[in-house]
């Protein structure tokens, strides 16, 4: 059997595991199981506080996210979601950049489009930053309306090395 074949350090590997398992530790295999738990904080969180989620993990056409869409008060919240284990390195809302929103609004166009929205309708990018060390230490910091400026011309120069003919 290849059980018996593994090196004495694969065993202790083996039981260390099934012991942090035992004691009920959270092994997050993956980046995106992190995210995924973030994203059901965010939401659950946005319930809690009177908003009322009509999508999650929107994603139509180009390929971009949006990770919720929620509404409260007559306008529309398009919320980003970011989750770290630890803030020691940086923030969640570090990564919120301006690449990163120029997507986000991409998104967002295409949400109203594809949902025939006027115009006119009002709405607000927010973003949902959670710090998850574990099931009994977490923080959620929600920021409403973070949408700033975005610079096309810099995302532009930046992926295509010179903007665009038309603006």
């Amino acid at each position: 059997s290849l059980f018996y074949a593994l090196p004495y350090n694969a065993y202790l590997y083996i039981e260390i595991l099934f012991i942090q398992l035992k004691n009920n530790f959270i092994i997050m295999s993956k980046a995106s199981d992190l995210g995924r738990l973030g994203e059901e904080l965010a939401a659950t969180y946005l319930m809690r506080n009177g908003f009322r989620i009509l999508q999650r993990n929107w994603n139509r056409y180009n390929g971009y996210e949006l990770d919720i869409v929620a509404y409260k008060g007559g306008v529309l919240h398009f919320v980003e979601v970011k989750t770290r284990s630890s803030e020691i390195l940086s923030s969640p809302f570090d990564a919120i950049d301006n690449d990163k929103m120029v997507h986000i609004y991409s998104a967002i166009q295409h949400y109203v489009r594809y949902f025939r929205l006027s115009d006119s309708y009002p709405w607000v990018f927010d973003a949902v930053g959670v710090v998850y060390e574990n099931e009994n230490k977490y923080s959620i910091d929600f920021r409403e309306d973070v949408g700033g400026n975005v610079d096309y011309a810099a995302y532009y120069r930046k992926k295509y090395r010179k903007p665009p003919l038309t603006w």
